[in-house]
């Protein structure tokens, strides 16, 4: 064997692939998996999961199934919203907005005329 390949193996390979946020195992990446998939982990904690997706065929099973399912969600749900239905809820929105606005504005008067 030569000093390189000796050289390596007396390293921990995470250390090795620039992961120093520890190790992780199959049950992290599965409580994970969808911050891994939303990019909202540390880029540690995103290493550290890629390190062990790249070494553990199970727990890529598992991600590939999760990333192809949100992308078929993804896919599926894109319907347009009729305009009708835009134009119902922008109403219901402002009408609650001056019911609020009015309301506010009574109970101010009313305290202002009770001091």
């Amino acid at each position: 064997m030569d000093k390189q390949n000796n050289h390596m193996e007396n390293k921990n390979p995470m250390a090795v692939a620039g992961v120093s946020s520890g190790y992780v195992n199959c049950n992290d990446v599965a409580s994970k998996i969808y911050e891994y998939l939303d990019g909202e982990l540390t880029e540690d904690k995103r290493k550290a999961i890629q390190f062990h997706l790249d070494h553990c065929a199970p727990c890529v099973e598992v991600f590939e199934f999760e990333n192809d399912l949100r992308k078929l969600v993804s896919c599926k749900c894109q319907e347009k919203v009729p305009d009708t239905l835009k134009q119902r809820i922008a109403a219901v929105i402002s009408m609650e907005e001056q019911t609020t606005k009015l309301f506010y504005e009574r109970t101010n008067s009313e305290s202002d005329t009770d001091s």
